[in-house]
């Protein structure tokens, strides 16, 4: 095999590799995207009729109070449960962001992956090794644990 079909061949090696890089990554996105877009309208729905609620609540709770003299007291603890509430929902999102996996595991992987091989590569044929037969196996290794992941 000559150098130049070496190169061409090593070259489409790469396009292959990059291209299938850049599927998974799109793949990825896709998935952050639906999720993130199903976890805000949830979030969303859920604080809206949680607002409702505890409006009705407020009122009926004002409502019985309202001839007492209790009334003030009960505002007061009302507006003091709701505030604890708010600050423990405040604590647990950061505490939720705090231990939310990172986006793009499965690219970042891959992408190790390729610089593991790429320098085995080099330290074979530095070596002396048959470079296209290594750089065959480790792409075709590395396209099936490619689309391992996909399913």
């Amino acid at each position: 095999m000559t150098l130049r079909q070496s190169v061409s061949a090593l070259f489409a090696a790469l396009v292959q590799l990059v291209q299938n890089r850049v599927e998974l990554f799109g793949l990825e996105l896709a998935q952050e995207k639906d999720r993130g877009l199903r976890l805000f309208t949830q979030a969303a729905i859920a604080a809206i009729f949680l607002l409702l609620s505890a409006a009705v609540l407020t009122f009926l709770l004002v409502a019985f109070f309202w001839d007492t003299p209790y009334r003030l007291w009960a505002l007061g603890l009302l507006g003091l449960s709701y505030g604890l509430v708010g600050v423990v929902m405040l604590l647990r999102a950061k505490s939720n962001m705090a231990s939310y996996h990172h986006a793009f595991t499965a690219t970042v992987d891959e992408l190790r992956r390729d610089a593991q091989m790429f320098a085995s590569t080099v330290q074979s044929a530095s070596s002396g090794s048959d470079t296209e037969s290594t750089l065959k196996a480790n792409s075709s290794s590395t396209n099936s644990s490619s689309k391992a992941d996909e399913r």
